[in-house]
């Protein structure tokens, strides 16, 4: 076993547990019963890593385009992995902003006055009320940051729009 960090009251090794998208723990065994029993339910290991997602193996059971999947939710926010290619619709989002964070590929948000191109690793936040149209000559995967309930066009709607997915 090989040690990820120290447990501050001891010098035993421990490892946080990794869930497999979709899937099982990997290193369950290596969790110490303190650590199972902080979950309250020590007859089921992945108790701890319930909302563990691996964003590339998320990513990968997508298969049609412009179709947002929930990743995970924090507070009021889902959090949206997608496949992107073309060109999206013209559409606005009138009472919040909408974040994209580029995975891989390169996106171009067009803006009425200007173009944003985002490469891997690259954040915009696209200001609420702002039209915005996103196009991908090529696919892109990307990460979204949404209030729950955010509808992907916007005021816009029409065949492009999209109920949010769950991952299976």
């Amino acid at each position: 076993m090989i040690p990820v960090a120290s447990s501050p009251t001891s010098s035993t090794p421990w490892k946080t547990p990794r869930k497999l998208f979709p899937g099982r723990v990997a290193n369950a065994e290596a969790m110490s019963g303190s650590l199972r029993a902080s979950c309250g339910r020590p007859d089921r290991l992945e108790c701890m890593a319930d909302d563990v997602r691996n964003v590339h193996e998320a990513l990968s059971a997508i298969t049609e385009h412009w179709q947002p999947h929930r990743l995970t939710s924090i507070n009021d926010y889902d959090v949206k992995v997608v496949k992107l290619q073309g060109e999206f619709v013209w559409h606005t989002h009138p009472d919040t902003d909408e974040l994209f964070l580029v995975v891989s590929g390169q996106l171009t948000i067009q803006l009425r006055d200007r173009d944003v191109v985002l490469d891997p690793n690259d954040v915009f936040v696209v200001p609420r009320g702002v039209e915005h149209c996103p196009k991908a000559t090529e696919e892109v995967h990307a990460i979204l940051f949404e209030p729950k309930g955010t509808v992907n066009t916007g005021d816009a709607g029409g065949d492009m729009t999209s109920d949010l997915r769950e991952l299976s």
